[in-house]
């Protein structure tokens, strides 16, 4: 899972079957079909296709603390969705 704030934005991966991408506060929506990540060094990156939607999914192996909350998470993200990025923090995935 990853997860921004400002505008507000949420990624699921679930493996072997989709990535759900919400975005702009629920303006933007995705469902795309499941692809395994490209390790490069210890980043994770997804980059998925489906239908109209792209979505580029970078997870970093950096600590980051949630913009509104403070929660701290494990890992920093960087979403790109249809052209539009966002920044934000997840939880360690497992490709």
């Amino acid at each position: 899972m990853a997860i921004g704030q400002e505008p507000g934005w949420r990624v699921d991966i679930r493996p072997d079957r989709t990535i759900e991408a919400i975005a702009d506060y629920g303006d933007r929506r995705a469902s795309l079909p499941y692809v395994r990540p490209v390790t490069q060094g210890s980043t994770l990156e997804f980059h998925a296709f489906g239908g109209e939607n792209e979505l580029r999914l970078r997870i970093f192996d950096r600590p980051c603390a949630d913009g509104m909350s403070g929660r701290p998470y494990p890992a920093t993200a960087e979403l790109e969705l249809n052209g539009r990025s966002y920044r934000g923090c997840a939880e360690p995935v497992r490709p």
